[in-house]
């Protein structure tokens, strides 16, 4: 039917009848080109390239001073071709402000088509005609003197413009659904009617054949409910990268020069759009870029790392749905000092999709920027920089800083009001959401979820909480582009994965080989989802997960650099030797109980703590008020779940002293001990723990950014932190407190996941009886070795300390920034290693009891101490 349509040969390009405009040149900024030197073989590839140009009619012989050179474009596996340096004729050419589409305006039109139909133009610039007066300025340097072109050609500033005119007349007349971008072509049908596609495609092509274009029609596909269109692959509802890319990218060498690394770059980064934070991961590939402006490389581990992740998450990308501009759509942003990450999504069918994915890194930091100003910034540039799919809808901004919220209604900052202004031209609705719930800027590239009743049981989405560290696939393929094989020593392979062969205490055990990118990510993961632990916790909650190389200084630079954990730990505190207690082999034999008090403005939450002796299981209940009555409630109630113990510890606070208390226990027939708060070989089993706590409460509510207060966070995530507490190895036992009680973790390891995907949380109650008489055997021992060891063991009395003198005593820091040591006291009595004080005005009450490390002498009898004294107190403290 249009035989005149088909391309004969490839330069069978026909003659397009629409005219261009004319060039509009500026002489004086052209800077004319030398000759560029071809060797033998490529000039006679030149020659016959000129040959079939001038055979073709799109080369005419003309002399002119505006000349360029032709380069010789390589591409493996295809044959040379040429192309035309046109940079100095660009640079002093006029551009065209005719509009062209962009890719995203594309599938933004394409959202809904069930069937397409794309269209190949043969050559498509070089089949627009220019003007013979402007001819001049494309000579080119060719074997038989200076040539110029009668065609577009390929590489000229206006090519685009240029046809996209041509393509709106022809679809103008045509009345066909057509779009265009560069020289393809697609017609598209909403309607899922296959009769009307087709008529709109005969429409298009009978407009076209009239104006005399040409089509490949081998590389044209007709009819198409799937199709692949500027690489990308779309069936009119999703998006994702297309086969030919991702089998480029799974075949792709590390590069070896700039060139190369640039050429790699702009390849991905054409798909940026599909991967989670691409900037951030890009990083030491873009600096290296910077720096480096040609000739050789050889990349180093860390972008090496970064070149593998960006070839991983583009082979494995998420698969965009395109957006649906009557529906809300769902924006979650993320913001450090150094980038920007955010996530657009839309629901359909109760599912959050992702859209889009921003990243952006800023290029320098002059001044540290507040959180605040970071967490605007990166609301307002994914609002502005997306602009196109986020203008006219309704938008649901997710942030999980509630003072940078409060900022966008009251601030009267300048530098705040910038980003507020720019954020208020869109039709937003702002939803605080918590920072560990926020995983779907972070983590909605790995999977989406179903989200039930989004807007109506809550104004936060929540994702589904689990464990994000990498599955089976992920690992098999990290250790693929890492380079970890089954010949690494030490190692052996089950179901596909190449595990490490840990031997400790004669006991062999295995776990994932990750690669170091993928350390730190898993690493970072455990160390947020444990409440912020230190260097040596967290490495032996990694170690039980997987092996790296190097895993110590990942974890150190982990926990070293933690912003929370610079926040929330304290100071060193060195303490004395404790007493080694016999240990009951039996949990829930003897516990300890003590309160805990947390005060944010008016409010309060009182916590009664029991911890069991043996296990070291933490068991916190929040009480209404710190009375007998409410002591005896809480306890009955743990009783009845664990046991009734065979004796208590506890201080010397009047609820627990009470009658009532007292009475009730000992019909129970359990035994009561007092001791002094904070007695170190008394009830400090209990008092020792406070500050762990407080330090994962405190890191667990700084880590979530809550708009709830400090009281009301506790309220509702206590269990969750004696959860995470109770999963984490104790220093004596050596195993966590859940496993000593229950013979099992709390949760599955990675390898049992890996191992068996049914994996049973069972446990044999036999051999966990059976184990309780040798841990605390275990335990008892090595407390009494850490005695040995511990900095102030065997601290000798201080022989100038008499009753009147004024002392400060040692207070357990919740961060490195707050006081060591508390408000002076007099001393009123010295029993070595204790000594007795109270405050200086203080007529009555208990005096306080506090072992000689913990002390500093101020006053002797009331006189400031020398510098003399100063030394000799800290040469025997220290």
């Amino acid at each position: 039917m249009f035989s005149k349509l088909h391309s004969a040969h490839l330069y069978d390009i026909g003659d397009c009848s629409i005219s261009i405009p004319k060039k509009h040149f500026l002489p004086e900024k052209f800077n004319p080109q030398k000759r560029y030197r071809l060797n033998p073989i490529q000039w006679e590839a030149l020659k016959n390239h000129v040959s079939t140009l001038v055979n073709s009619k799109i080369l005419i012989k003309q002399e002119t001073k505006f000349i360029s050179n032709y380069v010789i474009v390589q591409s493996p596996g295809k044959e040379d071709r040429f192309a035309i340096d046109l940079r100095a004729i660009n640079s002093a050419t006029v551009r065209d402000s005719y509009p062209t589409r962009t890719v995203q305006e594309i599938f933004q039109e394409i959202k809904g088509s069930t069937c397409m139909t794309s269209i190949d133009a043969t050559k498509a610039f070089l089949s627009l005609r220019i003007d013979p007066s402007d001819y001049q300025y494309y000579g080119v340097f060719t074997p038989y003197g200076t040539y110029c072109y009668t065609r577009m050609p390929f590489g000229d500033v206006n090519a685009m413009a240029a046809w996209q005119r041509v393509y709106d007349t022809i679809a103008y007349e045509s009345q066909a659904p057509v779009l265009s971008y560069a020289d393809d072509m697609l017609i598209i049908n909403k309607n899922n009617d296959i009769h009307e596609h087709l008529s709109d495609v005969i429409k298009f092509c009978k407009t076209a054949s009239k104006h005399g274009l040409k089509f490949n029609v081998d590389k044209c596909k007709f009819a198409q409910k799937e199709i692949t269109v500027l690489g990308w692959i779309t069936d009119g509802n999703i998006k994702k990268p297309g086969k030919k890319l991702t089998h480029a990218m799974s075949n792709r060498k590390l590069p070896s020069t700039v060139r190369e690394l640039k050429g790699f770059l702009a390849s991905a980064g054409f798909f940026r759009e599909a991967v989670k934070n691409f900037t951030a991961r890009a990083t030491p590939l873009l600096d290296c870029v910077r720096i480096l402006k040609k000739g050789k490389i050889e990349l180093d581990d860390t972008q090496q790392s970064s070149f593998y992740d960006i070839v991983n998450a583009l082979t494995s990308s998420e698969i965009l749905t395109l957006p649906d501009f009557t529906k809300e759509f769902h924006v979650y942003t993320d913001a450090s000092s150094t980038h920007i990450g955010a996530v657009i999504a839309q629901i359909h069918n109760n599912i959050l999709k992702p859209i889009r994915y921003y990243s952006k890194k800023f290029p320098y930091v002059k001044q540290a920027k507040s959180s605040n100003l970071l967490e605007l910034q990166a609301m307002a540039l994914t609002l502005m920089k997306n602009s196109d799919i986020l203008s006219t809808a309704l938008i649901h901004l997710y942030c999980d800083n509630a003072t940078a919220i409060a900022l966008l209604k009251e601030s009267v900052d300048p530098r705040f009001n910038r980003y507020i202004s720019y954020i208020k031209m869109f039709n937003v609705k702002i939803r605080k959401i918590q920072s560990t719930k926020n995983v779907v800027a972070d983590e909605l590239s790995r999977k989406t979820e179903i989200i039930e009743d989004i807007l109506t049981n809550s104004p936060e989405v929540f994702i589904a909480e689990t464990s994000y560290l990498p599955d089976s696939k992920s690992i098999i393929q990290d250790q693929k582009n890492a380079g970890i094989t089954s010949n690494t020593p030490g190692t052996t392979v089950v179901n596909d994965i190449i595990m490490k062969i840990i031997i400790k205490n004669k006991k062999k055990d295995l776990v994932p080989y990750l690669s170091h990118l993928s350390a730190e990510n898993s690493s970072k993961l455990i160390h947020i989802e444990y409440a912020h632990p230190g260097i040596k916790k967290t490495l032996e909650l990694v170690k039980k997960q997987f092996y790296a190389d190097n895993l110590k200084d990942i974890v150190t630079k982990l926990v070293k650099s933690c912003e929370i954990c610079l926040k929330t730990k304290p100071s060193k505190h060195i303490h004395p030797e404790y007493k080694a207690i016999n240990i009951p082999e039996k949990p829930f034999t003897e516990i300890s109980i003590d309160y805990f008090q947390v005060v944010a403005k008016s409010d309060k939450v009182s916590v009664l703590n029991i911890v069991d002796t043996t296990s070291r299981l933490w068991v916190p209940e929040i009480v209404s008020e710190e009375s007998s009555k409410e002591v005896l409630k809480t306890l009955k109630a743990a009783f009845y779940t664990y046991g009734f113990p065979t004796s208590i510890k506890a201080d010397n606070q009047t609820c627990f002293r009470s009658p009532e208390t007292m009475l009730s226990l000992k019909k129970l027939g359990i035994d009561i001990v007092f001791n002094t708060a904070k007695h170190h070989q008394g009830n400090s089993l209990v008092e020792r723990s406070f500050s762990t706590l407080r330090k994962m409460l405190r890191a667990a509510y700084l880590e979530n950014n809550q708009s709830l207060s400090e009281t009301d966070f506790i309220r509702e995530n206590i269990k969750k932190i004696a959860f995470i507490y109770n999963n984490t190895n104790h220093d004596t036992t050596g195993i966590s407190p859940f496993e000593h009680v229950f013979g099992r973790s709390g949760k599955p390891k990675m390898l049992e996941k890996i191992l068996n995907p049914d994996y049973s949380l069972s446990f044999d109650i036999n051999d966990l009886v059976k184990s309780w008489p040798e841990l605390s055997k275990k335990a008892h021992e090595k407390r009494q070795n850490i005695n040995v060891k511990l900095p102030n063991a065997g601290i000798k009395p201080l022989n100038d300390m008499e009753v009147g003198d004024i002392i400060a005593r040692k207070q357990t820091p919740d961060s490195k920034l707050a006081a060591l040591y508390g408000p002076n006291l007099t001393v009123k009595k010295i029993e070595y290693p204790y000594i007795y004080a109270s405050n200086s005005d203080a007529t009555k009450g208990r005096f306080h009891k506090i072992h000689i490390h913990d002390i500093k002498i101020i006053k002797k009898g009331g006189v400031t101490c020398s510098c003399q004294s100063d030394e000799k107190i800290l040469k025997a403290l220290t």
